[in-house]
């Protein structure tokens, strides 16, 4: 009955993929134990990874009520939240994300920006979305950086940091802080207030050039401000990366009808592009190849035939190493 004990013959059990004995194990700690820091922990996993979102709702309802002062309560609510998100219960949504935003004692900053963007993805609650993605933007400096460790006892689950050097938490600020601003930036613009969201968005691109999501709203914020050149550069650039996706073409073609009077010469534009993205990942392919001769080697089939490395000579091969006592490993193989 020492629960340390079980909890740590629990992480065995999963680090070899032995999930039905660890599943036990788990059952019988929640038993002797239901309100230790160890059933916390496992109650908690249960909860946000739980892949269904109606099951994950109720489970995370659970949690809250039977580990109100968890450090995690925000997790639990999050599951709550998206579970609504996805029936598009708005009025229960908002009820959420208030319970959510003040339970939250670990990323207040990440609970705010994350309501504030669901909220403007469904064009709701638009006024509240922008003053969560202030508050997000204002308290961006006090999110915990650096990499996390979770302690589980008898009695509770704390967590402490290993903080990250200076430079990588400024780093990970301006990052934060980019995407903060492209909520906000999302929410004017969802409002029709674009003249407000182009400078947040302008801001939000320039400190995180590679979030499609941000060059995809500035590029639209352009078009909406009539400035097509702008636009039509970002539109480009999202064509180019991504030739063959059929939003990203549809939207170089309005501007490009707008910017040239007509769709003339639009799909040979598209051609070269397709062209040179195909050839960009056959010479980065060409780049990364070894280009060495792999060692020779013999092996047995299941049913005992013997095979050897010649017999794929000018073949493709794939070749994967496992062992029997990786779980990982046997739950990858075909």
């Amino acid at each position: 009955t020492d629960l340390s004990s079980i909890d740590r013959t629990v992480r065995w059990y999963r680090s070899y993929g032995i999930q039905t004995r660890a599943g036990d194990l788990e059952n019988k700690l929640l038993t002797i134990a239901p309100k230790s820091g160890y059933a916390e922990w496992i109650r908690l996993n249960k909860a946000t990874r739980t892949v269904d979102k109606e099951q994950k709702k109720i489970l995370s309802e659970q949690f809250i009520a039977d580990f109100p002062r968890s450090i995690h309560v925000g997790s639990a609510y999050r599951g709550i939240f998206e579970y609504y998100e996805e029936i598009s219960d708005y009025e229960k949504m908002l009820q959420v994300a208030h319970q959510w935003t003040i339970a939250e004692s670990r990323y207040k900053a990440g609970a705010y920006n994350s309501v504030a963007q669901a909220f403007a993805d469904k064009k709701i609650y638009l006024d509240t979305a922008l003053v969560y993605a202030e508050r997000a933007i204002r308290m961006v400096d006090d999110e915990p950086s650096g990499i996390p460790g979770i302690f589980v006892t008898d009695t509770a689950v704390t967590e402490t940091r290993t903080f990250a050097p200076k430079t990588e938490c400024e780093r990970n600020s301006k990052y934060l802080r980019a995407m903060y601003r492209a909520t906000k930036g999302w929410a004017y613009s969802q409002k029709g207030m674009y003249a407000e969201a182009e400078p947040l968005l302008y801001q939000a691109h320039l400190d995180a050039p590679d979030q499609p999501d941000i060059r995809m709203h500035l590029a639209e914020v352009y078009e909406k401000n009539g400035k097509v050149d702008s636009a039509y550069v970002l539109h480009e650039q999202m064509l180019r990366t991504k030739p063959l996706d059929p939003q990203a073409k549809e939207s170089l073609k309005r501007v490009y009808t707008q910017k040239h009077g007509s769709e003339r010469g639009f799909d040979e534009l598209v051609v070269r592009f397709e062209r040179k993205w195909r050839e960009a990942g056959v010479d980065k392919l060409a780049s990364e190849r070894v280009n060495k001769n792999a060692p020779q080697w013999q092996a047995k089939t299941l049913d005992g035939n013997l095979v050897a490395s010649a017999d794929y000579k000018d073949r493709v091969l794939v070749l994967t190493f496992w062992a029997t006592w990786c779980g990982p490993c046997k739950a990858e193989l075909p």
